[in-house]
């Protein structure tokens, strides 16, 4: 399951935070989110959101990275 995060925040609201994971397959992010780490995790983080999380998916046509790996990238904000 290859994975890979990035934690942002918008530069004209300093408090808000994004999160954008990348993905092998789409197989492997539900793999993860149907995992008890990650179940936990998204209970204690439901506590501080201000409004629902929305997600959407990206396909990655161009990466900077060299291994090659194609990835389908997911945001949430």
């Amino acid at each position: 399951m290859g994975r890979r995060d990035a934690l942002l925040m918008p530069l004209g609201a300093l408090n808000q935070r994004g999160v954008i994971g990348s993905w092998r397959t789409r197989a492997d992010w539900e793999a993860w989110h149907n995992d008890e780490a990650f179940r936990e995790t998204r209970r204690r983080l439901e506590g501080l959101e201000t409004a629902p999380a929305e997600q959407w998916w990206h396909e990655v046509i161009a990466d900077a990275r060299t291994d090659g790996e194609p990835r389908r990238a997911t945001a949430t904000r």
